[in-house]
């Protein structure tokens, strides 16, 4: 990610999208200005589109020189895979291979922009994606930020913890901070807007990234769609809703500083529905844990590593 440069390129994701093979592929010469402007680790890369219904999602992965593990991160709503070179290349230093995509409506992937009309849509992405790991025999990781827990979550609600060795899901979205206030707001408005602006709160201690995201990211959008704040509680209904599945794989990691999920609320609807998480809450981080500055980001980067060396032992 190159925060420091003045004149923000603006990407056309259909453009770029349309010049992609089918997953997996190698990156095609016209992606390179894009893919070193947000950064992207220097190792085996692998990126393509998978149809998924009407949609394309747009897939990454990175493999390093001799894996030991695999992990499959998702994003957060309003991210996007560039946002994330340094913590893909931690997981890669670590032995990790990493499979990542753009969440529907987000980044390069298809669809209206960071909308979808049910968190349905991302559960079906995921499904896809998870489908490209084939019969690996490494031993696979679960990651997400915020909705990507989320889809992590509804991951478990449907089919437990089949698949994957470790869930290590960062600040995981189920309800909104201010829930009861914007719960008002959405019922009031739903009839009325299509789109709500969007705040732009300094979602880390990371200043440097905080700018990036707030001026010098094309791929960002200005308004939250009202849509998108239905689906979210149609999820957050369906968690709350759903009979008590395994947590005994799961890990939570919550910043103490959070401003955009109701922490509280949502560690105690996990615990109740999760039975047997981990829950490990990191003093003073804010929401954006994965590009959170080294200090708050450690505790996840130690548990990142401690299923490496669990998998390592006889």
């Amino acid at each position: 990610m190159n925060g420091g440069t003045k004149r923000v390129p603006q990407w056309d994701p259909d453009a770029l999208r349309g010049r992609l093979g089918p997953f997996p592929s190698p990156p095609p010469a016209v992606l390179d200005t894009f893919l070193a402007y947000y950064g992207f680790p220097d190792a085996q890369h692998e990126v393509g589109t998978l149809i998924d219904g009407d949609s394309q999602v747009v897939v990454h992965r990175f493999t390093p020189e001799r894996p030991v593990a695999e992990c499959l991160f998702v994003t957060g709503y309003l991210d996007h895979v560039g946002l994330f070179g340094n913590l893909i290349q931690v997981l890669l230093d670590l032995g990790y291979r990493v499979t990542t995509f753009d969440l529907p409506g987000q980044g390069l992937s298809s669809g209206p922009r960071a909308q979808v009309e049910s968190f349905g849509e991302y559960f079906s992405a995921l499904e896809r994606v998870v489908a490209t790991l084939g019969e690996s025999e490494l031993p696979c990781l679960a990651l997400g930020q915020s909705t990507g827990g989320s889809a992590w979550l509804d991951w478990i609600r449907r089919h437990g913890d089949q698949g994957f060795d470790r869930f290590i899901l960062m600040n995981p979205l189920i309800r909104p901070r201010n829930w009861r206030y914007l719960g008002w707001l959405h019922r009031a408005l739903k009839p009325m807007l299509r789109t709500v602006k969007r705040g732009r709160g300094g979602g880390t201690h990371n200043e440097r990234f905080n700018r990036f995201i707030q001026s010098e990211d094309s791929l960002q959008s200005p308004v939250i769609p009202v849509a998108w704040l239905t689906a979210m509680v149609e999820f957050k209904n369906s968690i709350v809703a759903m009979p008590p599945a395994s947590g005994e794989r799961l890990w939570i990691f919550q910043g103490t500083e959070e401003e955009t999920v109701d922490a509280p609320w949502n560690l105690a609807r996990i615990a109740e529905k999760f039975p047997g998480a981990r829950m490990v809450r990191v003093p003073g981080a804010r929401h954006h844990l994965a590009n959170e500055t080294e200090p708050y980001r450690q505790p996840v980067i130690d548990a990142l590593a401690s299923f490496i060396r669990t998998v390592d032992e006889p």
